[in-house]
């Protein structure tokens, strides 16, 4: 028996418990360059091919019988793939530590240096109202925070925006006051940043990503804190957009890794008040006065099929599924739920005019009372 031979035996006989050495004294034999926790884990859990193909050559080899070449060879390739297979795993599992890492960091950073906006709680108008149990829908989406336009229908920037989102808030308010709304629920659709998915979109951006979540983060935090000194009680929902992803390229990037996941956690710590978000996911359930809703930015879905895919994926058919993504505002009644796509503020920017798309900037309030719905287009020119 090879020295080879007399390692792969230790180790087996390591892993059946009938040696006394080490699991770093067998790595040091083994000299193939893991650490012995990754050879303990790799060996013992009976399940990776270097193990099955070792003890399948230690059968040979306690019968007295010794590895050929090609025998020793096929060995050390499989435990040279099982060391790149580990390899691989522990990478993955570092960069989603890093990752994570880095999140709660910044949230860290966040908690440290933002203070709670002061709630009017005297001002709201709860008590007008016992009579009514009305409750709506305020969606906001593609904000595009930081995108310049200027066209021959549209100018925006961040000031446009951030005077938008102040009608915005206003028109919500007014509306809710109009119909009697106690219970408002705000969902944040997704892409309230403009990112750094395209370079013709980060050509025409005033500010860096990170500038662009603060910015955006305190605007919303202020608009919401507006809407719930006047609203008995207001939920806030958010799902992720395409252009808030982490990592410009589409193929490599997972919807967990994205920006706005930092932007509902600044308006939680701002305003005092709880961000439901999607987590891992691109889409969100929730209810709203009995009715069951999906919420999702809509980059992952088709107006069309989108009834169809989500009553597969959730076993169920949803009243309502909210979208944005594609800047219009579209309505339609597919069966038993009805499908609300919403507008933008941005509005036409110049890829839109150059392909002779326009839709003026709106925003979609839904009223539900009762067995009715009122869908509101709230323009925001």
């Amino acid at each position: 028996m090879d020295k080879f031979e007399e390692q792969i035996q230790e180790l087996i006989d390591k892993v059946d418990g009938i040696s006394d050495k080490t699991w770093e004294e067998i790595a040091e034999d083994l000299d193939i360059n893991m650490s012995a926790d990754t050879i303990r884990r790799s060996f013992n859990c009976g399940i990776f091919s270097g193990y099955r193909v070792a003890k399948h050559y230690r059968s040979q080899i306690s019968n007295g019988n010794t590895l050929d070449s090609i025998e020793l060879n096929d060995l050390k390739n499989e435990l040279y793939k099982e060391r790149v297979r580990l390899q691989d795993v522990n990478r993955e599992k570092r960069n989603y530590l890093r990752e994570q890492a880095r999140f709660e960091n910044l949230i860290e950073v966040l908690k440290e240096n933002i203070v709670q906006i002061p709630q009017e709680k005297e001002a709201k108008i709860s008590q007008s109202y016992n009579d009514r149990n009305n409750v709506a829908v305020a969606l906001l989406s593609d904000i595009h925070y930081s995108l310049q336009v200027d066209n021959n229908v549209n100018m925006y920037s961040t000031t446009i925006a951030s005077s938008r989102l102040n009608f915005w808030s206003t028109k919500v308010i007014e509306y809710c006051q109009l119909y009697h709304v106690q219970t408002l629920n705000i969902v944040l659709c997704g892409d309230l940043i403009s990112g750094l998915i395209k370079l013709s979109a980060r050509v025409a951006q005033e500010e860096d990503v990170a500038e662009q979540i603060m910015a955006i983060s305190e605007i919303l935090s202020q608009e919401i804190t507006k809407i719930n000194s006047k609203i008995s009680f207001v939920n806030i929902y958010g799902v992720v957009g395409n252009h808030s992803r982490m990592n410009a390229s589409k193929e490599d990037n997972i919807d967990s890794e994205n920006f706005e996941r930092l932007i509902f956690r600044y308006i939680e710590l701002r305003t005092g008040l709880k961000v439901i978000d999607s987590g891992h996911s691109d889409y969100l359930e929730f209810n709203v006065g009995g009715s069951s809703c999906i919420a999702t930015h809509g980059h992952n879905d088709k107006f069309g099929n989108v009834v169809n895919d989500f009553s597969k994926v959730l076993g169920y058919i949803p009243d309502y599924i909210y979208m944005g993504h594609t800047h219009h505002l579209q309505v339609e009644e597919n069966g038993q739920t009805t499908v609300i796509v919403n507008g933008s503020v941005v509005g036409a920017d110049d890829y839109a005019v150059k392909i002779r798309k326009y839709t003026k900037p709106s925003q979609v309030l839904h009223i539900i009372s009762g067995n009715d719905d009122n869908i509101i287009n709230i323009n925001l020119v």
